[in-house]
């Protein structure tokens, strides 16, 4: 027999007779791996790259270097144009106070005063005029001093505190001379220096020296010019003093600082020492400095000009980045040139490539242009002689091609059978005549034995079905199993063609089998239908196979259509199967049907009447089942199924954070991936409880029975009214806390507003007391939220600002005596209120206030404001109701505390008081009796002594040894000096033992238990009585003084005593006003009726009082006074006096501004003992 081989005229697909060739198949353009283009690009950049970056960097460094020394040369010309500007002006001090010393005036004053006939008086006062018109005339001298030839001052002029800030005696270390140097002295921060020149007689001799005082004031302005400094510049004269050297003028970055150590200033170090330079160093803040510095050849002075680095070196930096930008600009423009000088190179070539592909596609009469005489034109000429060489066996090819198509048309009519049958409808009977006609085809093809065989998976075998020849003699015992290593099984596994030479000796063979079928080689194929293995195609031979003379194809073709068709054929009995199982099924479904409609009803009913909401949704979180109560929580009026869960206007918030939550990170979104988080709280639309909603939620999975995750199912329910709750609890609790934890109200007042202010979500809280005195609400503490922003000037405006009944809020809720809610302040936009208006400019919208209640009086008012529109809470005004009454009783219980407490220190201090009085005043008798016996005879001696002055002359003639004795002791002893100083310190001597009488007396007055007989006493009276006692001190010191009294009645008191503590509050007030220095101080007295009891104001613009110290006024001792100048009495006995008619003393100050002391009496009661 005959077997087809790789002859193409078998091939089963073949051409029709005439037809074109078909071109081969078309592959993409070949591209260079490494364009020519990029590699030239890339060179000549190279090239210039090295040659800009070593020109770049030449400039980079060589060029810097030159700007950094042009800036530090500019830096030491400043330092030299400030050191000759500050000897300039130093210079011309000096000659102008040696002028003054100059003057004719001058000079024959202190000649004339010098001779004995001289009135050194009269001479004195004239000096002094000379030197007050010196002073006045003569611009930015502020004091001046005339000394004599001995030091003594002559005479002074200028203000007390300008002349004590000049030295006395001043001289030079070395020489003892007075020196001509400035000497700056500490005062108005170093800004003054003392100028000294000798006064000298026509003869040249000296007769006083002069110091002068002068204001350096325009000289440092000058200096402190920072123009041509920068930002960071700064001009430092210093000069040494100890360890440290002391600065004229602050430098700009830190204005307190007037000293610097010898450790941070090296540069002032150098210029004190007379060594000019420049360094560079750091600062106190350790930023490198570029300083340099002058001496300026006076003793321990220099001159440093410094600027940090930084700046000083910025345009050495903005030039190399110049530099830098240059090289870069030069490397891109040389690789822009170098890209299209390659292009013009490489596009010969390119065209060449376009001509090639043109022939690869088969358009061989494409010309090709020889446009050069280079190597490229000869290759294109090369190319062009094998372009035709290829058009002339394209001729031949065709005609080849012609005769194969003949031969394959005889293959394509043993086909047209096989695909009528395998295109036919499938049935039992159509399958095994494909079979037939599949062996048919194969015994057309040469094989005249065939077999096909069908795989089994169920049983895990492949057996024979169908036979031609004598191998229909083994189908019924061709049974293999898949795992086994036969050549069926291996090709079912493998699905690969198996061709076996002599299957007599190979082992995967069946040998009884191929000898009963009587063949040697066979061919086994796959019949595959996609991608398994449906069975085999086995064909066989008689004798032994030949591999490389078998033709694969029209086989490989054949187990292809087979394939295709049992394929199909299963297919078609599997949807037959499955159309009877979907009829059983939808019988089964339409009889549950009914009850699963049943069952929906019930669900839906109980869904309904819920009270928690339930949204149930798919993979993708879109709505399948909305409760009505979940409509409602989540603000929807339709059902919405299909929509999402959450609307993008209602973010969701954590219950502790302010930042929304991710759709993927919320509970029903976790379920929806198959977690089941633990019940949460969250907050939808807003994070606060005023402007959102607390939901307790609660999410599942939804799992079908197998497992899978169908979606989500969420379940919550509105807890926003149980967390308000419980948030007012917690304040309630919190500003309980705080009031059993306080001693005073101004303590737990900031507490307070906190407690309540900030887990309310309120901006800005106030509490205000009201000064029934002034008939005004005052602000006693604010509290702000950290995280509202304040307006500048805002907080203060509310602190300072006052308001009368009915004005505000504060004024209305006090007329009122009730809480007041606003929704919006622009309702009170429209009051004569500059402060409303800035609140509502802050962004405030709503706000409320409630009373400070004590025994039905309102004593002061709690008031919050807000951002956001905050609907009224009747819950929140009765908590504050409540807080309000609960702070007025704080406040009452606090004030009476302190009334015991000091009660008991002043009867403890009193009997102690009592006890040193009597001991003091014991001793203090004999001291004072023998001081007046010690004055008197001392006195005595030194007449004596005046008298036996004159005779020391004769004493000297007649005992020469014993006036030289009298000579030594009396500069031994210095005798002047005691006599002149003795007299003062008797006098010293008799004051302190005064004041120790007086502090005797105060301490008796303190102790004493009883005082003079109680009466009607006049208060506008006693007020004017211990004015009067103090009118003189008052008018020296310019205190203006109102009075403003009512027709107060009249109280029972006693009138020395009442007269005490009004002249003690008086003097205090004064004392008060000294202290601030004010030029214009004010003190004002108002007595007016409150009730049954009448109230005595005493305000003045002093310096007021800390905290610290309003809290110890009233103690015994305590005194606020230098060593000497007070007893610290005073205040306590006018307390004692006070509280012994059955009264109080109320104190406020606000340092700075003063203070005020209110003295409230009855009226009618009996004091107490």
């Amino acid at each position: 027999m005959s077997i087809m081989t790789s002859d193409p005229a078998s091939s089963p697909d073949p051409s029709p007779a005439g037809a074109e060739p078909r071109p081969p198949s078309a592959s993409p353009p070949a591209r260079p791996k490494r364009s020519i283009v990029a590699k030239q690009a890339l060179f000549v950049g190279f090239l210039v790259a090295l040659t800009g970056g070593t020109l770049t960097t030449a400039g980079y460094r060589y060029v810097g270097e030159i700007v950094a020394q042009q800036i530090d040369a500019r830096l030491s010309a400043i330092a030299d144009d400030r050191q000759a500007l500050l000897l300039t002006a130093l210079r011309r001090e000096e000659e102008r106070v040696e002028q003054v010393a100059g003057r004719v005036r001058l000079r024959n004053l202190l000649d004339a005063r010098g001779r004995p006939e001289a009135d050194d008086a009269a001479t004195d006062v004239q000096l002094q005029a000379a030197l007050d018109d010196f002073l006045e005339n003569v611009r930015d001298f502020r004091a001046i001093r005339l000394e004599g030839p001995d030091g003594e001052a002559l005479a002074t002029s200028g203000p007390p505190e300008d002349v004590a800030a000049i030295p006395v005696g001043l001289r030079e270390p070395n020489t003892g001379k007075p020196p001509r140097a400035a000497i700056p002295v500490k005062i108005d921060g170093g800004r003054v220096a003392v100028f000294t020149a000798d006064v000298r007689g026509r003869a040249g001799a000296i007769l006083g020296r002069i110091a002068v005082l002068v204001d350096l004031g325009r000289v440092v302005e000058a200096l402190a010019d920072s123009q041509w400094l920068g930002e960071t510049g700064d001009v430092l004269i210093g000069m040494r003093e100890g360890a440290a050297t002391r600065l004229l003028f602050p430098p700009r970055r830190h204005p307190a600082e007037a000293e610097v150590s010898t450790s941070r200033g090296r540069p002032m170090d150098e210029a004190i020492a007379g060594r000019g330079g420049l360094m560079r160093t750091t600062d106190r803040d350790g930023r490198a400095v570029l300083a340099a510095y002058r001496p300026l050849n006076y003793a321990d002075w220099g001159v440093v000009v410094r600027i940090d680095a930084d700046e000083a070196y910025a345009p050495v930096r903005r030039l190399r980045r110049l530099l830098a930008a240059l090289g870069g600009t030069i490397l891109a423009l040389g690789l822009a040139a170098s890209y299209v000088l390659a292009r013009q190179h490489t596009r010969p070539i390119r065209r060449l490539a376009d001509v090639a592909e043109a022939v690869a596609d088969g358009r061989l009469d494409t010309p090709i242009a020889v446009t050069s005489n280079d190597e490229i034109g000869v290759l294109e000429s090369s190319f062009a002689r094998m372009t035709e060489q290829l058009a002339r066996s394209h001729g031949d090819l065709e005609a080849r091609i012609h005769e194969r198509t003949r031969d394959l048309e005889a293959v394509r009519d043993l086909l047209d059978a096989f695909f009528r049958i395998s295109t036919s409808r499938l049935d039992s009977g159509t399958l095994d005549r494909t079979f037939d006609s599949v062996l048919e085809f194969c015994s057309r093809l040469g094989y005249e034995l065939a077999m096909l065989s069908l795989v089994d998976r169920e049983a895990g075998v492949i057996r024979g079905v169908r036979g031609a020849g004598t191998m229909g003699h083994i189908v019924a015992d061709t049974v293999r199993s898949l795992d086994g290593p036969d050549v069926l099984a291996r090709v079912a596994r493998e699905a690969r063609v198996e061709i076996i030479p002599d299957s007599t000796v190979d082992p995967t063979c069946d040998h009884e089998a191929v000898a009963r079928a009587g063949f040697r080689g066979q061919i086994v194929l796959p019949l595959a239908g996609g991608d398994e293995v449906l069975g085999t195609l086995q064909v066989a031979v008689r004798e032994v196979l030949d591999p490389s003379q078998v033709d694969l194809r029209p086989l490989e073709t054949l187990a292809s259509h087979a394939g295709r068709t049992l394929a199909w054929y299963n297919q078609i009995r599997e949807v037959r199967r499955l159309n009877e199982s979907l009829d059983h099924r939808a019988v089964e479904l339409a009889k549950s049907e009914s009850a699963l409609r049943e069952r929906t009803d019930v669900l839906r009913s109980v869904l309904d009447c819920m009270g928690e909401g339930v949204v149930v949704v798919d993979l993708d979180a879109r709505l399948l089942v909305i409760n009505p109560a979940a409509r409602e929580l989540l603000g929807r009026e339709e059902s919405g199924v299909g929509s999402s869960v959450w609307r993008a206007d209602e973010p969701v918030y954590d219950v502790n954070g302010d930042r929304p939550y991710r759709s993927e990170d919320l509970p029903l979104a976790r379920a929806i991936r198959g977690e089941s988080p633990e019940p949460c709280e969250l907050m939808l639309g807003h994070p606060s409880l005023q402007h959102g909603r607390c939901l307790f939620i609660s999410a599942r999975p939804l799992v079908e029975d197998g497992g899978a995750i169908r979606g989500g199912l969420v379940v919550f329910h509105d807890v926003t009214a149980r967390k308000c709750a419980e948030i007012r609890l917690a304040v309630q609790y919190a500003a309980a806390r705080v009031l059993a934890e306080s001693d005073s109200l101004a303590e737990a007042a900031p507490r307070i507003l906190k407690a309540l202010g900030e887990p309310l979500d309120w901006d800005l809280g106030v509490l205000w007391r009201v000064d029934a005195t002034a008939d005004q609400v005052r602000c006693l503490s604010l509290w702000r939220n950290p995280a509202t922003p304040a307006p500048e000037g805002l907080d203060e405006a509310v602190r300072a600002k006052t308001f009368g009944p009915g004005e505000s809020l504060a004024g209305r809720v006090w007329a009122d005596r009730k809480a007041l809610w606003l929704t919006d302040l622009d309702r009170l936009d429209g009051e004569s209120c500059e402060l409303c208006h800035r609140l509502v400019a802050a962004g405030l919208r709503s706000a409320f206030g409630a009373p400070v209640m004590l025994r039905g009086e309102c004593i002061g008012v709690l008031g919050f404001f807000s951002r956001f529109d905050r609907r009224e809470e009747p819950e929140l005004l009765d908590l504050a109701a409540i807080l309000g009454a609960q702070i007025g009783q704080f406040n009452d219980r606090c004030q009476m505390h302190a009334r015991v407490v000091q009660s008991e220190k002043l009867a403890s201090l009193g009997m102690l008081s009592a006890s040193v009085a009597h001991e003091i005043n014991n001793p203090l008798a004999y001291v004072s009796s023998n001081l007046v016996v010690l004055d008197r005879d001392v006195r005595t001696v030194l007449d004596v002594l005046a008298c036996y002055e004159p005779c020391l002359e004769s004493i000297a003639a007649a005992r020469p040894d014993l006036a030289e004795e009298i000579r030594r002791l009396d500069e031994e002893y210095d005798m002047g000096y005691i006599k002149a100083n003795l007299g003062k310190i008797l006098d010293s001597t008799r004051q302190g033992a005064k004041r120790v009488a007086d502090i005797v007396h105060n301490l008796r007055g303190f102790a004493r238990a009883d005082r003079d007989a109680c009466s009607a006493v006049d208060l506008r009276e006693s007020i004017s009585a211990a004015l009067e006692m103090i009118r003189g001190r008052l008018e020296r010191r310019g205190v203006e003084v109102i009075v403003r009294a009512e027709d107060v009645p009249a109280v029972v008191a006693s009138p020395t005593q009442l007269n005490q503590v009004f002249l003690n509050l008086l003097v205090n007030a004064m004392q008060a006003i000294d202290a601030a220095q004010r030029e214009h101080g004010r003190i004002t007295v108002e007595a007016k009726v409150r009730g049954d009891q009448v109230c005595v104001e005493i305000r003045d613009n002093g310096c007021g009082m800390p905290p610290d110290v309003r809290a110890q006024i009233f103690d015994p001792f305590f005194t606020t006074k230098s060593a000497g100048e007070g007893t610290g009495l005073g205040l306590s006995i006018t307390h004692g006096i006070v509280l012994d008619h059955g009264g109080r003393i109320e104190v406020e100050s606000v340092p700075g501004e003063g203070a005020c002391f209110r003295v409230v009496l009855p009226v009618s009661r009996k004091p107490a003992g």
